[in-house]
């Protein structure tokens, strides 16, 4: 672990973009290397033209290297873009050269990084994947879920798409619900996990399509939309959902009941939610009131045991609790204030739509057509 106070050790870096900005996504960094993720990509909405773009940081434009600690170092430069019809919903990367792209069209492709020369193009492209009954008038596919070779698709007209890369038709579609869904994660090799407007998480298990959820949890008292999830990287029962109202709720996928947990923070709907990959005791949330709030779980985790466990560097993905039910963000409300909460963007008012977390980086995308990298961020 990176032990060191909630915040990060250097200022965020503003790069002025033009557009607002719907989704931010790392590239993938090597299985194993401990370093930091230096290329992303976003994806614009509410434009005359969207476009998806692919970002490097710390290079100058003439392709040098400034040096390791300065603000020219660490701001993105733009190394390719290519059009896209309609706002772009979500993005998610397959591998470390292709990456899935959701559209408000309702279509989806598979885009290629080129690296020489630079460039984007589609490699795979389905069309109206998502549509109103009558199959003419599309609606937004809402989120995406890689589990290569499959990618699964999710949608305003509440239906479930799986599809497999390079293959044109779907291998299966479930007309999965009345409402819109909002998000979804594979959580395992066969079963989904979704999230609607109607404030609702269903379990599917793709192998019986036609049986309805395999299971049901929801918010019970004064259920709201659900905007986003994330399933916790060592401990698959464990997911993390933001709603409408700001309310950041952590569910177990054992139980068949509302949330275990329920925080409070922002004062409008959070758009998306993240667990650090490796060091899944600290959360990441962003907001449309314009915060973005980093949870650290690690003074109640050490209130958990008798003794601290060994600091281990950062992507190891080695976590007190790892392999074992015990989990800091599945406890009762007696001990929320061993949780600390640390909003790394307090000047900050237009909405945050999207981060993404790597390493000790984090890049998020905004309304203020701005995207913010924060370097060297300080992880326990």
């Amino acid at each position: 672990r990176i032990m060191a106070a909630s915040n990060s050790a250097q200022e965020p870096v503003a790069k002025y973009v033009g557009h607002k900005v719907a989704r931010v996504r790392w590239r993938p960094t090597p299985s194993g290397s401990l370093e930091e993720p230096a290329c992303f990509v976003s994806g614009s909405w509410d434009d005359t033209w969207n476009r998806v773009s692919i970002w490097r940081t710390g290079m100058r434009e003439d392709g040098s290297f400034a040096g390791k600690w300065s603000s020219l170092a660490r701001e993105p430069q733009l190394e390719g873009e290519i059009r896209h019809d309609g706002n772009v919903t979500d993005i998610q990367f397959v591998d470390s050269e292709r990456f899935i792209v959701a559209s408000s069209t309702g279509s989806v492709c598979v885009m290629r990084h080129r690296q020489a020369p630079q460039a984007i193009d589609v490699a795979h492209f389905w069309d109206r994947l998502h549509s109103c009954a009558s199959g003419q008038s599309p609606v937004a596919c809402t989120a995406l879920s890689v589990n290569p070779p499959d990618v699964v698709t999710v949608g305003e007209d509440g239906r479930i798409n799986v599809l497999r890369i390079d293959v044109n038709q779907p291998l299966l579609s479930i007309d999965a619900d009345s409402l819109t869904i909002t998000c979804v994660a594979c959580v395992r090799q066969s079963e989904l996990l979704t999230g609607s407007v109607g404030g609702q998480l269903k379990l599917w298990d793709i192998r019986q399509p036609t049986s309805g959820p395999a299971k049901i949890l929801m918010l019970v008292d004064d259920p709201v939309a659900l905007h986003c999830l994330d399933q916790h990287p060592n401990q698959q029962h464990v997911v993390a959902t933001g709603g409408e109202d700001g309310v950041l709720s952590v569910w177990d996928t054992r139980q068949e009941r509302s949330p275990l947990a329920q925080r409070e923070a922002h004062t409008s709907s959070i758009w998306e939610v993240k667990f650090h990959p490796a060091c899944p005791d600290n959360l990441f949330t962003c907001s449309e009131d314009g915060s973005l709030w980093h949870w650290d779980a690690t003074t109640r985790l050490m209130s958990g045991f008798t003794s601290t466990p060994a600091a281990h560097p950062v992507g190891l993905g080695i976590t007190a609790g790892s392999g074992s039910s015990y989990s800091p963000w599945l406890t009762d409300d007696s001990s929320r204030s061993e949780i600390q909460a640390t909003n790394l963007l307090p000047w900050h008012r237009l909405p945050v739509h999207s981060l993404d977390v790597q390493m000790r980086s984090l890049v998020c995308g905004t309304d203020s057509e701005a995207i913010i990298v924060m370097n060297d961020l300080c992880i326990r």
